[in-house]
């Protein structure tokens, strides 16, 4: 069952993201303030700042092991391999218990920033000791068969009862029973402007981790409380590929590494060719392995594949994809190299010309401990 838990979100997952610092400085209350009772009346929220952190937790009863698998598929591969289309899948890295795979500020400062989302919240603290608190919140959904998080603004109509130590500036909540957006908590701090017309309101969900929820009193229900977060989109640098960091996040791009040099580090057509046939020439038992040290190093390895390709077989063609040796390997004064075909992409309709692939993201889903830092400022609109 899922709920607001998939709050504003980063990564792996392409939130709006606003870095700009705005506040106003805020007063405790005083002894005159205090007998006014300040929270009770209706507040309309003005600013939001949310840090989000997801780590990787496995629940108690799970079968899965503690390691989560993130691979790619090349997208044409089905076209241009057919049924041995999973020869092209590579293993790019693996999330294990405990990794973090969401540390996320988000600030919206301004009722501009909340409106550029569509963002509206109103809360009415009333004499009675209840709540009320509706108008739309950001959050997360999982569609769980995509294995895909994407940003959403939802509904928000919340009561309960509050509790405020106006000596110390805490507030507690006791949401009403039934579905609700805002968790218990008893330790949020308010304090007030000097007149009393804003309010900051700050406070921590812990109501998706399975150990500091119930640290807080408050009782763990794994069915509903536990958030799983869908791994699709990766970032991508500013060559258009899979990296640890980028200006940009998507579930397709292209692939690089520093052992695919001689194709200027791009995964390309003819460098997973060689990738194939390397493989096949060099797997005992197969019927094209290779047995001879052409390059003379002591070593039989990749280096005798190419040599072999361009030098003893060169009007030869690959077994998996039928490629001419010749497209492969360019033999340039009696020494064989590896062809570079980075510099443009590939297209089926002209295989036999090569160029990059671009791979696309196996979505995972992955279960995590989530906290939420919540600072928010609102705006009196009434007084009870």
């Amino acid at each position: 069952m899922q709920s607001k838990r998939y709050s504003i979100a980063t990564m792996v997952l392409g939130l709006l993201i606003f870095n700009i610092a705005c506040e106003e400085k805020l007063a405790g209350p005083d002894d005159d303030v205090t007998s006014m009772r300040l929270l009770e009346g209706t507040w309309e929220l003005t600013g939001l700042t949310a840090t989000y952190v997801r780590d990787i937790a496995l629940p108690a009863d799970s079968a899965a092991g503690d390691s989560f698998s993130v691979d790619a598929y090349w997208d044409l591969a089905s076209i241009v391999l057919g049924e041995s289309a999973a020869l092209a899948d590579l293993h790019l890295f693996a999330f294990f218990e405990g990794d973090t795979l969401l540390d996320s500020t988000v600030a919206l400062p301004t009722p501009a920033h909340l409106a550029a989302l569509g963002l509206e919240m109103e809360v009415v603290f009333k004499d009675d000791g209840t709540y009320t608190l509706g108008g739309t919140y950001p959050t997360i959904r999982l569609d769980e068969a995509a294995c895909r998080s994407a940003l959403s603004i939802a509904p928000i109509e919340d009561t309960g009862n509050f509790d405020m130590d106006y000596l110390n500036g805490i507030l507690g909540v006791s949401p009403s029973v039934g579905e609700q957006v805002l968790p218990p908590f008893d330790d949020a701090e308010i304090t007030f402007s000097s007149d009393s017309s804003v309010m900051q309101f700050n406070f921590i969900d812990r109501d998706a981790h399975d150990t500091k929820f119930p640290d807080a009193g408050f009782p763990w229900d794994e069915t509903k409380l536990r958030v799983t977060m869908g791994v699709a989109d990766l970032p991508v640098n500013a060559l258009g590929s899979f990296d640890t960091s980028g200006p940009t996040t998507n579930d397709t791009a292209y692939i690089m590494d520093a052992a695919l040099a001689s194709w200027s580090g791009f995964l390309t057509f003819y460098a997973m060719a060689i990738k194939i046939e390397i493989e096949y020439r060099l797997t005992p038992g197969s019927p094209g392995l290779i047995e001879t040290d052409y390059t003379l190093d002591g070593v039989i390895d990749a280096d005798d594949v190419v040599a072999y390709l361009g030098l003893v077989d060169p009007n030869g063609s690959t077994f998996q994809l039928g490629l001419p040796y010749s497209l492969l390997v360019a033999v340039v004064e009696g020494v064989p190299g590896l062809v570079n075909d980075s510099d443009h992409d590939f297209d089926a309709t002209n295989a036999t010309a090569g160029g990059k692939l671009k791979y696309v993201i196996k979505a995972v889903c992955i279960p995590v401990n989530e906290i939420i830092t919540f600072e928010s400022t609102w705006s009196r609109v009434t007084t009870q």
